[in-house]
């Protein structure tokens, strides 16, 4: 299963993540801060720099998952 997780680099969406990982999922994490995040660091996923209220980013970001988690902030 692949997951974006929307939010990724705060304190939900970060367990999230982690959780989906420990579960054996691919995760893409999406945030505005997703690339210099070290809430990240050496996580094994996919990191994707947008702001939620893009849409067309968030349609890119969704592009190939099979379950979208959007976390709120």
């Amino acid at each position: 299963m692949k997951a974006l997780v929307t939010g990724a680099t705060g304190l939900l969406g970060n367990n999230i993540v982690r959780l989906l990982l420990d579960r054996g999922a691919e995760v893409r994490a999406m945030s505005t801060s997703a690339t210099s995040s070290p809430a990240l660091s050496r996580l094994d996923v996919e990191r994707i720099e947008a702001d939620i209220r893009n849409g067309a980013a968030v349609a890119h970001a969704a592009d190939g998952v099979d379950v979208a988690l959007l976390v709120p902030v």
